[in-house]
């Protein structure tokens, strides 16, 4: 609103979301990238979200038990050499613990 532009609504509008359709689909470092981005920022914001509407011992007890899944899954998944789910896991540990610690939403991967 403070650049004087129009906002219109549509109580008719449907849109349907394809998913994970993308014109670099094909590409396998970006759909790495891309599965490391979500993965991270899922847990970082989640975290994010109860901390700032709650408090911080809050979203410390409600993801406690993501975090402690996350670890482990990631150890289990490292030991059965399944990198797949391992950097999956890992990725979900690291978002949480950095927004535990404070940090921005930084993580970008190398094509964000």
């Amino acid at each position: 609103l403070k650049a004087n532009k129009n906002i219109y609504l549509s109580k008719n509008l449907k849109i349907h979301h394809l998913g994970f359709k993308s014109s670099f689909k094909n590409n396998k470092n970006f759909n790495e990238e891309s599965q490391k981005l979500r993965n991270w920022h899922y847990m970082w914001s989640n975290f994010y979200f109860y901390k700032k509407n709650y408090s911080y011992f809050y979203a410390f007890i409600k993801m406690s038990g993501k975090l402690f899944k996350a670890l482990l899954k990631t150890i289990i998944f490292m030991l059965l050499l399944d990198s797949k789910k391992r950097t999956k896991y890992f990725y979900r540990f690291y978002g949480i613990i950095s927004s535990m610690i404070g940090s921005k939403s930084f993580y970008r991967g190398i094509y964000f």
